[in-house]
C-alpha cells in the first residue's frame, strides 16, 4: 500500500455506494429528500460539521490569546508576562500545532474525498434503484437523458446543501457569535454594527432566496430538457448521420412545396380574400406538403 492509499484510503471508504442498501425516497418535497440522505450519511455529515467548528473555534481562541498576549505584555512587559502566563503560551501554541493542521486536514479531506466523491455517487446509485421500479409509462414523456441528467443535479444539488449545512453553515454561525462576543467584551458599542451587519444580511437572505430559488428550479428543468434531447440523439448519431441525405431532400422538398403556396398567396392578397384552401391544394400538387416534409424530419430525429 503506498503512502497515499494510507492517507486517502480510510476517508474514501467511509461510504460505500453500491454497499449501502436501498431505502425508499421520499415523494414529499426535496426538504425530504435532503433530510432523507442527511439520516442516511448522518455520521460523515456531523464529523465534518464538528471539525469545521472545531477549526472556526481555534481561530477565535487564538485571536483571544493574542489581544490576551499584547494587554499582558504592555502592562507587565515581556519577562514578566511569560512567567506568569506560561502555561497559556503552550496552550496557543498546541493549538496552532498540530491541533490546528490536523482537524483543518480532516476537515478538508472529508469535503474533498468522502462528501465530495463518494456521496454523489451514493445518491445516483439510489436514484437509479429508484427508477429501476417505476413502469414503463414513466418514461413515455422523459428522455434517457433527462432522466440521467435530472439524477445528476439531484446528486449534486443534495452535496451543495449538506455542504452548506454541516460545514459553512456552523462555521460562519460560531464566527459571528464568537465575534460579537469577544467585541463585547471589549465594548458593547463596537458589537453593536456587527449585530447591525447580521441582521441586514439575515434579511436580505430572507428576501432573494425565495427568488432565487425558483430561478433554480426552472434552469435545472430546461437544463435537464436540453441535456436529455441532445444524450438521446448522440445516442442514436449513426441513425441520424444515416438519415441525413433523406432529411436533406425533405428539407428541399418542403422549401420547393412553400414556394408555389407564397406566390398563390400573394398574389390572393392583391385581388381578393386569401383561401387557405387552395393554398393548401397548390402545396400539395406535385410534391411532398410541409405536414409531411417535417414529420418525416422529425421522425428521423
Amino acid at each position: 500500500m503506498s503512502i497515499s492509499d494510507a492517507i486517502y484510503r480510510p476517508f474514501e471508504t467511509l461510504i460505500r455506494p453500491l454497499d449501502i442498501p436501498y431505502q425508499p425516497l421520499p415523494t414529499n418535497g426535496p426538504g425530504a429528500v435532503l433530510l432523507h440522505f442527511i439520516r442516511m450519511f448522518r455520521g460523515v455529515v456531523v464529523a465534518m460539521a464538528l471539525t469545521s467548528m472545531a477549526v472556526e473555534a481555534i481561530n477565535l481562541t487564538i485571536i483571544w490569546g493574542l489581544s490576551v498576549i499584547v494587554d499582558g505584555v504592555a502592562t507587565e512587559g515581556v519577562e514578566h508576562f511569560v512567567e506568569n502566563r506560561f502555561w497559556l503560551l503552550a496552550f496557543l501554541a498546541f493549538l496552532i500545532f498540530p491541533v490546528m493542521p490536523v482537524f483543518f486536514y480532516i476537515t478538508n479531506i472529508l469535503n474533498s474525498h468522502t462528501i465530495g466523491i463518494s456521496l454523489p455517487i451514493a445518491i445516483q446509485w439510489q436514484g437509479h434503484k429508484a427508477i429501476e421500479g417505476q413502469d414503463l409509462a414513466f418514461f413515455h414523456d422523459l428522455f434517457a437523458g433527462q432522466v440521467a441528467s435530472r439524477l445528476n443535479q439531484v446528486a449534486n444539488a443534495v452535496q451543495q446543501q449538506i455542504l452548506i449545512a454541516f460545514q459553512t453553515a456552523p462555521r460562519f454561525l460560531l464566527q459571528i457569535v464568537g465575534s460579537v462576543l469577544l467585541l463585547f467584551t471589549l465594548s458593547w458599542q463596537l458589537a453593536v454594527p456587527v449585530v447591525i451587519w447580521v441582521v441586514v444580511n439575515v434579511l436580505f437572505t430572507m428576501k432573494v432566496v425565495p427568488d432565487f430559488t425558483e430561478r433554480a428550479r426552472r434552469s435545472a428543468k430546461q437544463n435537464s430538457l436540453v441535456s436529455g434531447a441532445m444524450t438521446d440523439i448522440y445516442g442514436n448519431i449513426q441513425m441520424v448521420n444515416s438519415s441525413r441525405p433523406k432529411i436533406a431532400r425533405q428539407v428541399h422538398s418542403a422549401r420547393s412545396c412553400r414556394r408555389p403556396s407564397l406566390r398563390f398567396t400573394t398574389s390572393s392578397a392583391s385581388t381578393g380574400p386569401r383561401n387557405s384552401s387552395s393554398s393548401a391544394s397548390i402545396c400539395c400538387s406535385g410534391s411532398p406538403c410541409w405536414g409531411s416534409a417535417f414529420g418525416g424530419l422529425s421522425t428521423a430525429l
